[in-house]
């Protein structure tokens, strides 16, 4: 395992988009970076040249005070797609508001979210002679270029740990190197004990989502997810801010038909969701 310290991000722009309730801070102390080889998570392909390192955002100081009692502390993973930058923050304010919501002044859960952002393995590096594959360059290119990707990954991450810090919960950014985003996420929940995972999806999916023909990764998590996976994890899809109410989220052949007529979001109940 190693440790890398990095310098301190600036988040004077990291504001937008973030709910009114959250006062941004100026900046952040990035503390370290520990980085996982394929063997402690093996979650991905060996052809995907898949890895995983996370980020640990200790900005806040969470000491529980002497008249609190820690309940429990429960984790929510929440996927982040920075193509769909306004699904993934719904989905992380809506995560963030149900531990404002269950806040409590004598009993006290603490709250934790786990940033998982997935991205296709870096296979070619880029060199004067043009892309190399990464076999071909010497591991010191490798090293420069993968610390530049890194970095650049985490400043787009900003306005999500932003959101986290400044509604003084705990958070951490995981990176995961594979193909197949729903498939890695899907292989985190046993191998990362993933209890509670948050993905968010846009209406449109969400319609495709009604007529199991989406290619989101909602849609794919919902499609693939077995038995045991969806006993052991509470997977809650958020839509616009709403969460997707699904009566049964895998089972038979026969019930995964009838879900396809079971899928809601909570504003659905009374009326369906504007198109």
């Amino acid at each position: 395992m190693s440790i890398i310290l990095l310098p301190q991000l600036d988040h004077h722009q990291s504001s937008v988009g973030i709910h009114s309730m959250l006062d941004v801070p100026s900046s952040l102390s990035l503390e370290a970076i520990q980085e996982f080889e394929e063997d402690c998570y093996p979650y991905c392909e060996s052809d995907d040249e898949g890895s995983l390192f996370s980020i640990d955002f200790n900005c806040i100081n969470h000491k529980t005070k002497p008249d609190q009692i820690i309940q429990e502390e429960r984790v929510y993973h929440v996927a982040v797609d920075l193509m769909k930058s306004e699904s993934s923050m719904d989905a992380l304010l809506w995560t963030l508001s149900q531990a404002v919501t269950h806040s409590s002044s004598n009993i006290k859960t603490v709250y934790h979210v786990k940033l998982v952002h997935v991205f296709p393995p870096i296979r070619f590096i880029p060199s004067p002679l043009g892309l190399l594959p990464r076999s071909k360059v010497s591991p010191k290119m490798v090293n420069k270029y993968l610390a530049q990707e890194r970095d650049k990954r985490t400043k787009l991450l900003e306005k999500y740990v932003a959101a986290c810090l400044t509604a003084k919960v705990k958070v951490d950014v995981m990176f995961i190197e594979s193909d197949t985003i729903a498939k890695a996420i899907l292989n985190l929940i046993p191998t990362g004990n993933v209890k509670n995972l948050v993905v968010g999806t846009t209406i449109s999916n969400l319609r495709k989502l009604r007529s199991r023909k989406g290619t989101g990764v909602a849609n794919q998590i919902l499609r693939n997810a077995s038995p045991e996976t969806t006993s052991c994890c509470d997977i809650k899809i958020i839509c616009k801010g709403k969460e997707v109410v699904i009566d049964q989220l895998i089972g038979s052949p026969s019930s995964r038909s009838s879900n396809a007529n079971s899928l809601s979001t909570q504003e659905d109940q009374d009326q369906e969701v504007a198109m």
